[in-house]
């Protein structure tokens, strides 16, 4: 008969044995098993035990080579291969062919991402519409898309503009302040500016009076929110996130995620809680997001409680500002980079706006600052790794699928991939324009980027608009705002935020980058990682007095020649 210590002998190597014997299938069995499986079906990748492909990504992205590492195994092991993050393997799509498939016909036999994933993410955003599934996504999408139609977007266009007028009041203050009369020039990192930017327009249009009005409020949101995502980084990149036990463990970057996900919340529930009891209202006129949440009700009759109220409320805040802003941000560095495209924005601003503030018409005519704002998109996409889950055993175009399967979307490779774009690292604008004009290579701008084409010849600003060829892109080669049944939901308010701050401010000041510093992506984020320093001046042939209705007839013929070509799913 064992006695007690024996017993409790056996049972600690039983467990020891289970342990090892977990980890041994969790980092060498079932990534060796998983790669296999595709190698089987001509599918390339590389295993290496325990660390995977993680030494390579921080290497890539201390030396600023991120979009560089995901093009060249594109490169090296096709467009579609096997990646080991740490122990997680995962199969890599940059194939368009493929993702017709994943985006289009065969969407429902994925998930947004993996549980492992959502867990990292879950604490910010909880079950709103970004972490949601199935019968619950399709019912929190059907009470929040009323918000996002077309009419409400258009009365929302008057909040904009004062928001970003305000802004610029404080910029022109503050010019007064350090210039004599503000005559003068100041430095200012953009890309911090439009981060606080457009968190003010998107809580505003989401609370109202309730964020507008208290400057506590906005700085603490911000300060919690910008700690959390700095944490969910963190804990990607180390892999404490996905570890069993560890992820639940008291780290410094769980104790930092919970601590700013109390204080959002805590905002958030303070919010709602005014808005019910009326000490809280819209701005404009108009109903705002809270307004709809709290109008909307499902197929029975039922109100959103008040966790779907506040999950909803976050989710729209934290995925809609810093995607915005990060855009904006890398927006204005391209022009900065090349002055004589930023001159043809600036002539369209005027020619278009004529010193007044935007409306949902004269908007409509910015073609060329949206052409722009789509090619910053496809260079700099804010969310460049999309990631899928496979719910079901599947095939793809001949590619079998299991249930189970990681699939990662590397937005930034599909967007460079020069069998679909005609020059893939150089910014024109002009790719997506649809007037015809032969002189197309005179108008692509050279930026420094991560794989340096030959310089072109710049064209004038005061020359006609033309397109580059889109014979060869397909459908599913640009990903700005995702793609299929899950892409973006707030994706038209984004370019309604973008068109309206980037023509107003081109119109009010003039920029040039700060010489000497180090622009650079995070890697994950892919926000300025030191900012982006410039030189703001006011413009002085800005004149308030010139409305839109004075363009003349060569203009007017211009801009109705000119059309914008979205990609699709944009339209």
């Amino acid at each position: 008969m064992l006695t007690l210590w024996q017993g409790l002998s056996l049972l600690g190597v039983a467990a020891f044995c289970y342990v090892v014997w977990f980890l041994y299938d969790l980092t060498w069995v079932k990534p060796r098993a998983f790669l296999h499986f595709f190698q089987q079906q001509g599918i390339q990748g590389e295993f290496k035990w325990l660390v995977g492909q993680l030494p390579e990504v921080r290497r890539a992205a201390d030396e600023d080579r991120i979009i560089e590492m995901g093009v060249e195994r594109c490169v090296r092991l096709g467009r579609t291969n096997v990646m080991l993050a740490g122990f997680i393997p995962q199969l890599n799509i940059q194939d368009p062919e493929l993702l017709r498939e994943v985006f289009g016909r065969k969407a429902h036999l994925y998930h947004k991402s993996s549980d492992t994933l959502k867990e990292l993410f879950r604490p910010l955003l909880k079950n709103g519409l970004l972490l949601s599934e199935d019968d619950h996504w399709k019912s929190q999408r059907g009470l929040v898309s009323p918000a996002f139609h077309f009419h409400n977007l258009r009365d929302m266009l008057p909040l904009i503009s004062q928001i970003t007028l305000e802004a610029f009041d404080k910029w022109y203050k503050k010019l007064e302040e350090v210039t004599l009369g503000g005559s003068g020039s100041m430095t200012v990192d953009i890309a911090r500016e439009m981060s606080k930017l457009t968190l003010n327009i998107v809580s505003t249009a989401a609370f109202g009076s309730g964020f507008h009005d208290r400057a506590d409020k906005a700085d603490l949101f911000c300060t919690s929110l910008k700690q959390v995502l700095d944490a969910i980084q963190q804990r990607s990149l180390d892999l404490t996130g996905f570890i069993p036990i560890v992820k639940h463990l008291p780290l410094s970057s769980k104790r930092a995620i919970d601590a700013g996900c109390a204080a959002i919340d805590g905002i958030v529930a303070e919010i709602i809680r005014d808005r019910r009891s009326g000490n809280s209202h819209a701005i404009g006129g108009r109903r705002d997001l809270l307004d709809f949440l709290l109008a909307a009700r499902d197929t029975e009759g039922n109100s959103m409680d008040e966790q779907a109220l506040l999950d909803e409320s976050v989710t729209f805040i934290a995925a809609g500002a810093e995607t915005t802003s990060n855009l904006i941000g890398w927006l204005l560095y391209r022009l900065c980079c090349n002055p004589h495209i930023m001159a043809q924005c600036v002539d369209e601003a005027e020619r278009v706006l004529g010193g007044s503030v935007p409306t949902p018409e004269s908007l409509a005519k910015l073609k060329f600052i949206e052409a722009v704002a789509y090619e910053a998109l496809r260079l700099h996409p804010p969310a460049p790794i999309l990631p899928k889950y496979a719910i079901q055993d599947h095939e793809i175009n001949g590619l079998r699928i299991p249930a189970g399967t990681v699939i990662t979307i590397n937005a930034n490779a599909v967007h460079r991939d020069p069998h679909y774009w005609e020059d893939p690292n150089a910014f024109k604008p002009s790719r997506f324009l649809s007037q015809d004009n032969d002189d197309d290579d005179k108008a692509a701008a050279e930026l420094p980027s991560p794989m340096p084409q030959s310089p072109k010849s710049p064209k004038s600003p005061l020359s006609p608009l033309s397109p580059a060829s889109r014979i060869k892109q397909h459908p599913f080669a640009f990903l700005g705002f995702s793609a299929g049944p899950r892409k973006c939901i707030g994706k038209n308010l984004a370019m309604l935020e973008i068109k309206t701050i980037v023509a107003m401010l081109l119109q009010r000041f003039s920029m040039k980058l700060v010489p000497g510093q180090k622009i650079q992506a995070d890697a994950i984020t892919r926000l300025p990682k030191y900012g982006i320093l410039v030189e703001l001046h006011p413009r002085s042939d800005f004149d308030l007095s010139r409305p839109p209705s004075m363009m003349t007839n060569e203009e007017r013929r211009i801009d109705d020649n000119t059309t914008v070509l979205k990609p699709v799913g944009m339209i």
